[in-house]
């Protein structure tokens, strides 16, 4: 039984992330049509094409990890990582913030501009809102 206990933080946390990522999907779902939104994310989809996309939140002592895909224009998540190497692209998310995400997601779908879009690409961080 202790096992589990310990195991629970980080499977409510990737749930978490998992929910995360569902609402990132409504976000863009809601603003397929809204310039200059739909540019910015064809864009971010041809950079990154090909690519897993390691997401990752850490809340005190529990980390959780994600690897995803971003494919017509929306963010896939595969069963496991499909790479053993340093993933090419990153986006380490804020507790914090991600739990505003979670508490008020019509407030981010309404504005997709105060979602974190943020991700680092090799060496560099390529932000689509500043």
């Amino acid at each position: 039984m202790q096992a589990n206990r310990e195991n629970l933080p980080e499977a409510t946390l990737r749930d978490s992330l998992c929910k995360y990522i569902s609402i990132c999907n409504d976000v863009i779902d809601a603003n397929k049509t809204r310039f200059p939104f739909i540019q910015m994310w064809r864009a971010l989809e041809i950079e990154i094409a090909g690519r897993t996309i390691e997401y990752s939140v850490t809340r005190d002592q529990d980390i959780a990890k994600i690897s995803a895909t971003f494919t017509d224009l929306k963010i896939n998540i595969v069963p496991t990582r499909t790479s053993k190497k340093w993933p090419q692209v990153t986006q380490k998310i804020e507790w914090p913030y991600m739990s505003s995400v979670l508490k008020k997601p019509a407030k981010f779908i309404a504005n997709p501009t105060l979602m974190d879009w943020n991700l680092r690409i090799d060496d560099k961080i390529v932000q689509l809102f500043n």
